[in-house]
């Protein structure tokens, strides 16, 4: 990469909630690591945006039908501190519908988790 430039990648939605991260953890993150994960490790920033509250929590948005609160376990993240050894920036918007699916003890922990797993919280 030339001195002067930066390399940014920009995803969108992404959300363990429900069954996801089962899935996810099933295939041992082996999709990500396959094929976001390079991109990852290129660049200067990795922005995506979390389209679900990231909490142990039971408390939920109660004029929500929790069909659709997006809700995932605190560990959904953990995946992500084998990319502490590199200098890559990773940035998460929680700024959008669901931040407050399980009221404001959600928001709270879905900052610390990204906090604890080396990721930048942006948008509230």
């Amino acid at each position: 990469m030339k001195e002067n430039t930066i390399k940014l990648i920009f995803t969108g939605d992404t959300s363990f909630a429900r069954n996801i991260q089962e899935k996810f953890l099933e295939t041992e993150h082996r999709l990500f690591y396959e094929t976001i994960s390079p991109f990852i490790q290129e660049s200067d920033m990795f922005l995506f945006n979390l389209e679900s509250v990231i909490t142990d929590s039971k408390e939920r948005y109660k004029f929500c039908n929790s069909h659709f609160n997006l809700v995932a376990s605190s560990n959904s993240l953990d995946f992500m501190k084998k990319f502490e050894h590199i200098n890559c920036k990773i940035i998460c918007s929680i700024s959008n519908n669901h931040i407050y699916d399980a009221n404001s003890i959600g928001i709270k922990d879905t900052i610390t988790n990204c906090r604890r797993n080396k990721i930048i919280p942006i948008g509230i």
